[in-house]
């Protein structure tokens, strides 16, 4: 992996240069889009491609932001997608009427699902356009068992030359819930036009939602809020209550616990809160060198016991990957370092995978990202290099229900344009089926950045689209199992 990729990763493309903002590319005009999925329903690595346009007809809904202005949310579903509603001959290995496949078996993920719809279709997408109506865009992704959605991102303020923060709740069909626009109204702005940004996202099970970023006061400050069901402000926590920096990662954990990391500017932090946003404890964690953001923990994996295992970058003259264990109280319980010999190498995405922790290891030089997998003790159970060969740049990762997991990258292809890849695995590693969202035509810009995985299996991708190439929409899709 190259450093420019890495970059785009480590951040987990949730840093300011993700779509394209500091440099004023990428982004997405108001326009509805739908797709359809099409893959070998027997074929059990089963290939998608889902160029979603705005040719089908489409719903849409207008919401108030917290500030009391409109922003609208474009949404579609593909007639392709997955219900749950199955034909009563679906599984008899013959495609009847009412159904796209059947494979002969009532199994969801192997390339036909229960419903005889393909798996990894196109369920739904929406496209959200904050009241300023310029670039926006979604930088992380969560659902809960019963398929809410919280994304997080940022919105363009309406003097176009700074950005807000912006967070969106979207129901199981897709119909966006409630929207919230965070402007910390500084009179100042932070380097390159950018103010406040939300990197992270998590959801409880009743619907609430918490939010981690920064907003600018005098500095870039970590941000974190909490928002009830009806998108009601619970808590915050920032300025004096927390420090200089962002925070990058918001994490749930099995205790109620609540965990952010990022960086203070020349520490990598990670905070643990209640559910009511009492802290618990702060830990700040360093390379060897003193350079500024250089030091990050990008997002946390909560464990049983209260503590977490906590994946990153250190400056130790150059970026190395850093991955740290802490127990309830925040103490080192084990760690390890890992050196490329080239700058920005770092663990990003983690998921949990059982008592076992799945984390993406991204190198910095001229060696493919890998994905490995850790047991509490820090011991590598597997590795798998370069899990999605030739498709872009590795953004994140998802852990499933039956000890499977699904990758998402960021690509561009040259004689088709931009293309997000997910694939879906077993628990052996096997591919269970891909499905690639590609740009309608080259002048549309999109990007990818966050993947979650519901109760239901079903998968959702968050990002941002341009059909112009300059003004990008919020963009979320939602994939069948």
């Amino acid at each position: 992996m190259t450093p420019r990729s890495f970059r785009l990763f480590a951040c987990l493309t949730l840093c300011a240069a993700a779509c394209g903002k500091d440099d004023d590319t990428g982004a997405a005009d108001d326009a509805s889009s739908s797709g359809d999925a099409t893959g070998s329903a027997s074929d059990p690595s089963a290939t998608g491609s889902a160029s979603l346009s705005d040719t089908t007809p489409s719903t849409t809904a207008m919401a108030d932001d917290s500030s009391g202005s409109d922003a609208s949310a474009e949404g579609s579903t593909d007639d392709g997608s997955s219900t749950g509603d199955a034909p009563t001959s679906c599984g008899d290995g013959i495609v009847d009427d009412g159904e796209e496949c059947d494979d002969g078996n009532r199994v969801d993920s192997d390339g036909c699902n229960v419903d005889c719809v393909p798996s990894g279709s196109v369920r739904w997408e929406l496209l959200y356009d904050a009241p300023a109506g310029q670039q926006d865009c979604a930088y992380d992704v969560a659902a809960n068992a019963g398929g809410h959605l919280a994304v997080a991102g940022e919105a363009q303020s309406a003097d176009m030359d700074t950005y807000d923060i912006l967070a969106l709740s979207i129901d199981a069909d897709g119909t966006l819930a409630w929207d919230a626009v965070y402007d910390s109204a500084s009179t100042m702005e932070s380097g390159g036009g950018s103010t406040d940004r939300a990197y992270g996202v998590a959801i409880e099970d009743d619907d609430e939602i918490i939010v981690s970023g920064h907003e600018y006061i005098d500095i870039e400050t970590v941000w974190v809020r909490k928002y009830d069901a009806d998108g009601g402000e619970v808590w915050t926590r920032t300025g004096a209550d927390t420090h200089a920096g962002r925070g990058y990662g918001v994490t749930l954990g099995p205790d109620g616990g609540v965990f952010v990391t990022g960086t203070h500017g020349l520490y990598a932090f990670v905070t643990k809160y209640n559910s009511n946003g009492v802290e618990f404890w702060t830990q700040e964690r360093k390379g060897t060198d003193g350079c500024n953001g250089c030091d990050s923990f990008w997002r946390a994996r909560p464990l049983d016991d209260g503590g977490a295992i906590v994946g990153g970058t250190f400056d130790n003259d150059d970026g190395d990957a850093a991955l740290v264990r802490m127990d309830a109280d925040g103490n080192d319980v084990w760690s390890d370092e890992l050196d490329s010999g080239d700058d920005n190498d770092g663990f990003g995405a983690m998921a949990a995978q059982g008592e076992d922790t799945l984390a993406i290891l991204g190198w910095g030089g001229a060696l493919a990202p890998e994905l490995r997998s850790y047991d509490v003790d820090g011991n590598i159970n597997w590795m798998l290099a370069d899990p999605l060969p030739g498709v872009g740049y590795l953004t994140d990762l998802v852990a499933t229900a039956d000890g499977g997991f699904a990758l998402l990258a960021d690509g561009y292809e040259a004689e088709i344009g931009y293309v997000a890849t997910i694939r879906r695995f077993d628990a052996d590693g096997g591919m269970l089926w891909e499905q690639r969202l590609e740009a309608p035509d080259l002048m549309t810009y999109q990007a990818v950045r966050g993947l979650a995985v519901d109760g239901d299996g079903n998968l959702a991708v968050a990002g941002c689209r341009a059909p112009d190439g300059i003004d990008s929409d919020a963009w979320v899709v939602s994939l069948a199992p």
